[in-house]
This record gives C-alpha cells, sequence and structure tokens, in this order.
C-alpha cells in the first residue's frame, strides 16, 4: 500500500461555524475506516495521496476531495434544505435534534440579518411558534426597551418576559447585532427549562455568538442605509370640522351663548388671521416624511491548529422624523457594539475560551420628557384652534411690544389653559439630554478532557462579569418663554397686548443658553457569574447513548446603592436513547433565592421527558419509505419564579417618619417560590425525506403561589403587608409548525412555512375582596381581560326622548341624559346605573391567537423572502382622546370621531357630541392619564387583529472568478428589504398602531424601515 498522508481538517458551515460530529470516510474504501469531527469541528485522517474523502452532516450536502500535497484542509458544507437542521442548542449544552424530546425552537443568524432590522427582538417576531413581539414605540433609543416578548401567552401578574442567556450568561440582548449572532434556541416546556430552576418560569431564550475556525482570516463587510417612515400617521381634521362640531355639541348642551358665529368660522377656514384663529396640523409643522439610518459592520474570522478567532465590530446610527427646530432639540440614537470570541487549546485535552463583546450607546432625547410618549401624547391631545405653535418674528411688526421695543425673535405660543402644553415648545426650548450607556461583557471558560478518568468524560468552568454604566454626557437646559397676544386689547386698541405665561406687569430678563458636560452617573450596575460543571457524553455498543450533567452556579448583582441580589442553582441533567429510537431524560434545577426565609429558601424543579422516534424503526421504513419522520415526545416537570415587588420577603421594612423609625412592610416568613407545573405532549412529522415537515405541540401549564398583596379587613394603624402567596392561573394551547422545501433539478430552490400558536388562560384563584359579587371577581376570569366593562343594548343609543322614560335611572352625578347618549345595560338590575353594574368583558389585550406564513426562493445568486406576521383575538383600550372628543373640555377632535350620532345618525362610532364626560366617568378613573375605566364592546374596547407584511428581501450575491478578478473579493451582495412593510387590521382603529395594547399614551409611531445593503466577502 502507498505511503498514507496524514490530513489534518477542520470543517466549518457557510457561516464559518464549526461542524460538531461530521463523518469523514475514505470514499469506495471501507478498509481504510472513518472519523467524527470534535466539537470544534477538527479532524485527522491517514490515507494514500488521491484518495477521495467524503465529508458529510446531517442537514448538510455532502462534500468530496482527494488527498493531494495540501495536509491543512478546511471543509465548509452547504446547507441541505431538505434535511432539517441536526445540532440544537439546549440548556448548558447542545443535543442532535433527533434526540431532543422537549419544546424547541432556534433561528439562525441568517434568519435575524435577512429581518431589515438591528433590533434583535423585533428580528425574531414571526420565527418561533408561540412567541409574541409586542412593539410599542419606534422612538430612537425606545425600541428595545418599549418592545417585549411573550412566550405562549400569559401566565403571571409578576411578569412574564422570557429568560434571556448570551453564551449561556444571563444577559440583555440589547447590546448585540444580529450580525454577531449564530443562533437563538427559545426554549418553551419544562424539560427545557427545568435546569434554569427559579428563571425558566417563562421560558427561556439561548443567545450564541460566533466563533471562529481554523484557516486563514476571512472578512465581511456590511453597510446598510435606510429610509424609515411612520406607519400609521394621524390624520388631521381641520379647523372649519373642530369648530362646527363644537357649536353642535354646545347646542346638544343648551349653551348657546358659547356658540361661534359664521364670521369666526370663515377666518377659521380661509386663515385670514392664523394667530388668532389657528389650525395647527401638529404632525406636519413637528415631523420629516422620514428618516434616516445607518449600519455597518466589520467581521473577521480564522485561526490556526491552536488559536481560532472571530472579531466582529459594527455601528448603527437612528436618526428621528422629528424636525431639529433648536440644535440638539431631537431624539436620536447611536451604538458601537464589539465583540472579540478566542478559543485556543492549550493542549490535545485542555482549551481556553476569550469571549468579550458589548456595547457603547449614546441616546438623546428631550430632557423634559422620560420617554417619547410624552412628546406624542402630547402632540395627539393638544388642540389644533386655540392657540398658534409660536408666533413668528413678523408678529412683533404688527402688535410691537412697548417693554421689548428692539425684540425680533420667534416667540412660543402659550397653551391658553389647555391642559396639555403646546407640543411645539419641547423643540423650541434648548432643553436635550444626551445618555451614554457602556455594556460590558467578558467570559473566561476551560474546558479539560477527563478520558483518563473514564471515556466521555469533561470537565468546564466558567467565569462571566457584566457591568452596565450609564452617565449623562451631555445636557442643555434653558426653556423659554410661553407668550400669548390678548386679542380683547388688540381689539381695544391697548398698547400692550403681549403678555408672557400670564404675567403682564413683570419685564423677563433671558437666561443665558448653556450646554454642560455633566458626566453625572445615571445607572451603574456590575454582574457577576460563576459556572463548573462535569459533563459525560459516550455511546455504548453503538447502541446506547448516555449523557449527563451536573452544574452549580451562583450570581450576584450589585446596581448602584442598593444591596446585592444573588441567587445559587445547582443543576442535573440525564439522557439515554436506545439507537436513537427510544429517547429519555430528566432534569432538576435547585435554586437558592435570598428572597425567602431558610426554609423555604431553595427550591427544587424536577421534570422528565420520553420520545419514540417510530419512523427509526425497520418495520415503519419497510412500509412507509416515504414518510420519514414521525416522533413522539412528552415532558412533564415543574419550573419556578421568586419575583416579587419587595426584596428579602422574610424581613420587615422600616422607615422614617418624623422623628420615628415605623414598620412599613410586616415580614412574611412563609413566603415561598411561585411554581408552574408544564406538560407538553408534541409530534413531529416529515415526508418524502422531509421535503415537508409538521411539527405540533400541545401544552398545559399551572401557575401556582403567585405574589398578591394581602387583604386586611382590620385597622392595623395604617401598616402594611408584604406579598403573600395567593394567586394562580391555568393556561393550555397548542403551536403548529409547518413546513415545504424543495429543489428543482437545475437549482431553483423554493420553501413556504406556516406558524400557529393558541393559548387561553384563566386565573383559578384570587384574593377578591369580600362580599362582592360573583360577577365582579377576578377568579374564573381571563388574565388580561378589563374587569370594569359595560355593555350597550338595543341600538347601543338612546335614539330619542320616549326611550329614555322607563329606563332604568343614572347615578346622581348625570346632569345631562339626552338622546345620543349611550345605552348601558343595568347588569345587577337594581334600576340604577352605577359601578354595581361594571362586570369582566371577553378578551385579552393580549392575542390568544398569533400566526406568521413565509415563502422564499433562490436561483444561483438571487434570493427571495417574505414573512407575514398576525394575531386573531387581540384587543386594544381604545381610551382617552381616541374616544372622546373635546376630551378634558379643549377642543380636540380626530378622525375617529367624525361618525358622532345625530338624529339622522344612528348607526355612529361615538355617541352625541358633548363637552361633558359623564359617560365614561361613572366606571372609575380620571380624565388624565390612564383615563377612564370604562370598557364598553366596540367603543373604548375594540378588537385589534392585524396581519403585516413583516419582511420582504430581495437580495443578488455576485461571486466566482470574475467578481474576483474584477474587485479582488469572494463575493458582492446588494440587498433590497423592507420592514414593516403594510398592516391590515380594523378600519375603525384611527391613528393607532394595532399592535399596541392602550391608546391611553401616544408612543414615537412603529416604523416602515426600507433598507439597501451592501456586503463584500474576501
Amino acid at each position: 500500500m502507498p505511503d498514507k498522508i496524514t490530513i489534518k481538517g477542520t470543517v466549518v458551515d457557510k457561516n464559518s461555524l464549526p461542524v460538531a460530529g461530521a463523518t469523514v470516510v475514505a470514499k469506495d474504501r471501507p478498509a481504510l475506516g472513518g472519523t467524527v469531527t470534535d466539537h470544534k469541528g477538527h479532524f485527522t485522517f491517514a490515507a494514500p495521496l488521491g484518495t477521495i474523502l467524503q465529508i458529510s452532516f446531517v442537514g448538510y450536502a455532502p462534500e468530496e476531495k482527494a488527498i493531494d500535497a495540501q495536509t491543512e484542509w478546511i471543509i465548509t458544507l452547504q446547507e441541505d434544505n431538505n434535511v432539517i437542521d441536526d445540532i440544537v442548542v439546549v440548556g448548558y449544552g447542545v443535543q442532535k435534534k433527533e434526540s431532543v424530546i422537549g419544546a424547541i425552537s432556534q433561528v439562525k443568524g441568517d434568519e435575524l440579518v435577512d429581518s431589515g432590522t438591528t433590533n434583535l427582538k423585533n428580528a425574531l417576531a414571526g420565527k418561533v411558534s408561540g412567541m409574541s413581539v409586542i412593539s410599542s414605540s419606534g422612538a430612537p433609543g425606545e425600541i428595545d426597551s418599549q418592545t417585549s416578548i411573550l412566550l405562549r401567552g400569559l401566565s403571571s401578574w409578576k411578569g412574564n418576559s422570557p429568560l434571556v442567556m448570551v453564551d449561556g450568561i444571563e444577559r440583555d440582548m440589547a447590546s448585540l447585532s444580529p450580525n454577531e449572532v449564530a443562533s437563538i434556541s427559545v426554549l418553551k416546556d419544562a424539560s427545557a427549562t427545568a435546569v434554569y430552576g427559579s428563571k425558566g418560569a417563562n421560558g427561556v431564550i439561548l443567545i450564541t455568538t460566533k466563533t471562529g475556525v481554523k484557516g486563514k482570516p476571512k472578512f465581511k463587510v456590511n453597510v446598510e442605509y435606510s429610509a424609515n417612515t411612520p406607519m400609521f400617521p394621524v390624520e388631521h381634521v381641520d379647523a372649519p370640522t373642530i369648530i362646527n362640531m363644537a357649536n353642535i355639541a354646545y347646542r346638544n348642551a343648551g349653551s348657546f351663548g358659547s356658540l361661534y358665529s359664521d364670521d369666526i368660522i370663515k377666518q377659521y377656514a380661509d386663515q385670514s388671521n392664523p394667530l388668532r384663529y389657528p389650525d395647527v396640523n401638529w404632525y406636519e409643522l413637528m415631523t420629516k416624511d422620514f428618516s434616516s439610518s445607518v449600519n455597518a459592520d466589520f467581521s473577521m474570522v480564522g485561526g490556526s491548529n491552536k488559536v481560532r478567532y472571530y472579531i466582529g465590530v459594527g455601528y448603527v446610527h437612528d436618526g428621528s422624523i422629528l424636525k431639529e427646530v433648536t440644535k440638539g432639540t431631537n431624539y436620536q440614537y447611536d451604538k458601537f457594539n464589539y465583540r472579540v470570541n478566542l478559543d485556543w487549546d492549550i493542549t490535545k485535552s485542555t482549551s481556553l475560551s476569550f469571549k468579550f463583546g458589548g456595547a457603547t450607546q449614546i441616546s438623546r432625547r428631550l430632557n423634559s420628557t422620560a420617554t417619547s410618549s410624552t412628546l406624542f401624547s402630547t402632540m395627539y391631545q393638544a388642540p389644533s384652534v386655540s392657540y398658534p405653535a409660536y408666533y413668528p418674528a413678523w408678529a412683533l411688526g404688527y402688535y410691537p411690544d412697548p417693554d421689548y421695543p428692539t425684540a425680533e425673535e420667534i416667540r412660543i405660543a402659550d397653551n391658553q389653559g389647555c391642559v396639555y402644553e403646546n407640543p411645539y415648545s419641547y423643540l423650541m426650548d434648548a432643553d436635550y439630554r444626551s445618555t451614554m450607556t457602556n455594556r460590558l461583557m467578558t467570559d473566561v471558560i476551560l474546558k479539560q478532557d477527563l478520558n483518563f478518568i473514564t471515556k466521555g468524560l469533561s470537565f468546564s468552568a466558567k467565569v462571566g462579569l457584566t457591568s452596565n454604566y450609564s452617565r449623562i454626557a451631555k445636557q442643555a437646559d434653558q426653556q423659554q418663554l410661553r407668550w400669548d397676544i390678548v386679542w380683547d386689547a388688540v381689539d381695544l386698541g391697548n398698547p400692550q397686548v403681549w403678555r408672557w405665561e400670564g404675567n403682564s406687569n413683570y419685564v423677563y430678563n433671558e437666561k443665558p443658553y448653556a450646554v454642560t458636560q455633566n458626566n453625572s452617573p445615571s445607572g451603574i450596575e456590575f454582574i457577576s457569574y460563576y459556572e463548573a460543571s462535569l459533563n459525560y457524553a459516550r455511546k455504548f455498543s453503538k447502541k446506547h447513548n448516555v449523557t449527563a450533567l451536573a452544574l452549580y452556579n451562583q450570581r450576584q448583582v450589585n446596581s448602584g446603592s442598593s444591596f446585592p441580589k444573588r441567587n445559587q442553582s445547582f443543576v442535573g441533567r440525564l439522557t439515554y436513547d436506545y439507537k436513537g429510537k427510544y429517547l429519555f431524560e430528566a432534569n432538576l434545577g435547585v435554586t437558592g433565592s435570598e428572597q425567602f426565609a431558610p426554609s423555604n429558601r431553595y427550591g427544587v424543579f424536577p421534570s422528565g421527558a420520553v420520545g419514540y422516534y417510530i419512523s427509526k424503526e425497520p418495520f415503519w421504513q419497510k412500509a412507509m419509505p416515504w414518510w420519514s419522520t414521525m416522533k413522539i415526545r412528552y415532558s412533564n416537570g415543574w419550573v419556578g419564579s421568586d419575583a416579587s415587588s419587595a426584596q428579602w420577603l422574610y424581613y420587615s421594612a422600616w422607615k422614617k417618619d418624623g422623628n420615628y423609625i415605623k414598620e412599613d412592610g410586616i415580614a412574611n416568613l412563609e413566603a415561598k417560590w411561585e411554581t408552574a407545573h408544564k406538560q407538553d405532549l408534541g409530534i413531529e412529522m416529515g415526508w418524502l425525506q422531509n421535503t415537508l415537515t409538521l411539527n405540533v405541540d400541545f401544552f398545559d401549564e399551572t401557575r401556582e403561589d403567585i405574589f398578591l398583596p394581602p387583604i386586611v379587613t382590620m385597622f392595623v394603624g395604617g401598616v402594611g403587608y408584604k406579598e403573600v402567596n395567593m394567586g394562580a392561573v391555568k393556561k393550555h394551547g397548542m403551536e403548529i409548525e409547518l413546513n415545504y422545501s424543495n429543489s428543482t433539478r437545475n437549482g431553483f430552490h423554493y420553501n413556504a412555512g406556516v406558524m400557529f400558536g393558541l393559548n387561553e388562560n384563566r386565573i383559578t384563584r384570587f384574593n377578591d375582596a369580600p362580599y362582592i359579587p360573583a360577577y365582579q371577581k377576578t377568579v374564573n376570569t381571563q388574565y388580561g381581560a378589563p374587569r370594569t366593562g359595560n355593555t350597550l343594548i338595543d341600538d347601543k343609543y338612546f335614539n330619542s326622548i320616549d326611550e329614555l322614560h322607563g329606563y332604568p335611572l343614572y347615578t346622581k352625578e348625570w346632569t345631562n341624559i339626552t338622546p345620543g347618549i349611550y345605552k348601558f345595560l343595568d347588569y345587577k338590575p337594581d334600576g340604577i346605573i352605577d359601578i354595581t353594574d361594571l362586570h369582566t368583558l371577553d378578551g385579552s389585550t393580549y392575542a390568544p391567537v398569533t400566526y406568521s406564513f413565509n415563502l422564499g426562493f433562490s436561483y444561483k445568486g438571487l434570493t427571495f423572502k417574505t414573512l407575514w406576521t398576525g394575531t386573531i383575538g387581540k384587543y386594544i383600550n381604545y381610551r382617552r382622546a381616541s374616544i372622546i372628543p373635546f376630551y378634558a373640555g379643549d377642543l380636540v377632535v380626530h378622525a375617529a370621531h367624525l361618525n358622532y350620532w345625530r338624529p339622522d345618525n344612528h348607526n355612529s362610532d361615538i355617541p352625541a357630541l358633548s363637552f361633558n364626560d359623564q359617560m365614561y366617568a361613572w366606571s372609575g378613573g380620571t380624565s388624565k392619564y390612564p383615563g377612564y375605566d370604562l370598557a364598553l364592546p366596540g367603543y373604548t374596547w375594540r378588537k385589534s387583529d392585524y396581519l403585516t407584511i413583516k419582511e420582504v428581501m430581495l437580495a443578488y450575491k455576485f461571486s466566482g472568478s470574475k467578481i474576483k478578478r474584477a474587485l479582488g473579493v469572494e463575493s458582492l451582495g446588494v440587498t433590497l428589504s423592507c420592514n414593516n412593510l403594510w398592516t391590515f387590521f380594523n378600519s375603525s382603529l384611527k391613528d393607532t398602531d394595532p399592535q399596541r395594547l392602550t391608546t391611553a399614551s401616544n408612543y414615537y409611531p412603529t416604523m416602515r424601515i426600507l433598507k439597501l445593503s451592501v456586503n463584500l466577502a474576501f
């Protein structure tokens, strides 16, 4: 036999990530044997010159390469879309897809990049069955904080957000770029999440960042520009319409002396005197048609026999649709993210990894508003006919100011005593703040093979440090005066007609404008994490696969001057399968929390799962060779949560009251873990070599011992109590994933998929107040449903005086009962309409049904993808100025108010026009935020189902020798994409995003993102 040549190779995927477990054999020469790649994708193989090696792995197209003089190989496997992906990241490890018996969904990094958004949360929308991604704001710097994720609906009023783990450590995903993410796994059931103990009750999102591979450096550069436009622009109602509607409201109330004359209406219409009779379109005045964003990413991946590296840096700039009237007074967001992942093989059995990543974020906002909600709520609820946005400089020529005879400036208009501030003043004031936030994540991981003790045994240790530091980098703080012209003084010919903020006798001296480098800290957090584990993985007799895990970790959070928060966990896992057909898994999480007294401090959360891979049975393969996959799995177990509104429940809280120290929150020594008992039955099917796949999951969850404030029926001198375990919620549902993927002989690939999720919940235990009627109790109602509802009967309104007679009396606070008001149901019934007629309504602001579908194709360098997402059964709290014209007495009218009740229009969207809020106030609440409590189906409680064209992407990739000769690069890609292209929804919802939960506040609008990307690989 000729001399053998030893090949040292690395097998990677298209993202240059190692492929562990790939098979390497000599083609047609079985005598030479074979090998598999290790967890780093490495293999060694000895064979004579000219031997053809075959490299294969489930989910990838096989590769062949002949042995020549080159002894160091890098083999890149391309995905085979006819075979499902084989490796899945699970809690504290990885498993082969075929052996997974938990409810786990996985999203590849490429899918996140193709989404057209730089925000990871929004990039996940529509890609995971049972996941809801709810975004209420598109403001630069606010998107992540105003976006929430739910898995399988609502379970607890103490929080429903899933645990997020970045490279195995609990962290925020805000600092990550989609370009540095290799994959995301979403764990849903108890068998997958029990190892996280007290953190896993709401599901777990595992984010794995990219790592290096052996080979020459490979570089990627990606540059993107996007134009962003509001998805739901506010429709302006002109001044004559508003004034005419105000006259109708005055007539309805009999206030004829308040009517506007025809001459005034004419001046509002022709705008001959816009300072006195304005018609301000606040959105047109204050916003641009679009904003711009820029994103740039650079990465380098490579390595040697000993060291592998991934280096990535990125930059994001998000501009604002607000006009910058005064320099700096605007919203803007800049982020610099970076990552260095280094893997070092110290010896053949010892490896050391360093992961270093983070981001520097600079967020600029108006200093007088904590979020964009304040500004945009003011824009929506400020009257457009009561005062101008500002008095231009030429106004001082017409109406001189004797106190300031040389003044020529623009003057901000006072709000004339209206409820909301003049919105334009927020942009005119030199009043803004730039906050710099630095997030740093540092991990050190040691792995040691212990095969010298027993084959398959290994040890791992990890130290993770996370720091978050925020400071005010720049601040300007100067508010200008608000002015108004006293028109009565103008009519009388008085020399002084100007008045500033209600004062006409004092001459104001303006303060100098200054921008300061504040540098004061606004947030400091340091998190330390320590982990040690023993892992075991071994196959016996080529039939029995056994894995085991024993792990310990502890975490401490130091935030500002607060006391540290600590927890620790012990984790165990055992898996077994026989020939990959009969599957078993047992998990145990033991978690300690400082929230509870020593007797209840540790929670024990076990889980188990079994599976049967029927399609691997010979009888199945013989009888139904076209039925490629058939697996049934079932899991059952417990997870927990220690979420509470107070720290250290077993200690009393104290506070200073004058010269005394008194007990403020009496300790709860019996406080214990909130627990979730979860069950999941899953069926995985595939046909025609898994060209067509169908996965179905049925789940059930019972959440017990949720914390609630206790109801104290006796007088205890004003002393409060810490929360007690009194609540319970039951939830169940199902998920469906259907996918079809195929290719033609000439290389045209096409795919389609559908995801569907259904969940329903009920509150089974709650601390309702004693003696309230059953229909007003929270128990046995849907969590998230409104509890201050009423129902309209007959034709919804009283349409005549005759209908008013004989109907139950309204509360004594009602003074204006006329035709055109709501006809409420006397639910009690006791002959009067009051708060005892309020009851729980059906529905929730969180959709019970979510769905998505995707289509795509690729041919040579051309790729097209589209993703649609939607909901069924969702409602929105349509509150405040959205439903009530002339809200709080101001002359505010919106498009939703135009179809009002009249004697000739009984099929209206709102009642007869009125300046009186009594139809809503009787239910409780306030005329200010968050508004009145009354929920009326079809009115203040409206359906808001929607279907959104979430993503559309068209890309072309130039590659091959021609592009390399022309530009010196391996490939050049050009991509045009759009995120949030269009939304179909209930037409009665005016001026709002149907994804939102309430219109009590108005946020910076959700943006439609049209993006052009250019990427290079070399």
